[in-house]
């Protein structure tokens, strides 16, 4: 059973890395922060993520690295898919 309990542990900690590799579902706060951004600073941005990460450092005052690189991905996906 212990065996049974370890495998069942590795199958949901690799499920989880890939989740948060891929990205594939956003967080709401991550959709709503973006939203809101592109409503009121959307000339600002542009089809480069680089670019667009730096315009959320200066718009925003998130700490995170992480949660700024998501916003920045958001907000270019959007602009690049032509979905804002």
């Amino acid at each position: 059973m212990a065996g049974a309990i370890y495998f069942y542990a590795c199958m949901v900690h690799d499920l989880r890395t890939i989740g948060e590799m891929n990205m594939g579902i956003k967080p709401t706060y991550i959709k709503a922060l973006g939203i809101e951004l592109l409503s009121s600073y959307g000339p600002r941005f542009s089809q480069d993520f680089d670019e667009n990460k730096q315009i959320v450092s200066e718009v925003t005052t998130i700490e995170s690295k992480r949660v700024r690189n998501r916003v920045a991905g958001y907000v270019t996906r959007k602009i690049n898919t032509g979905r804002h």
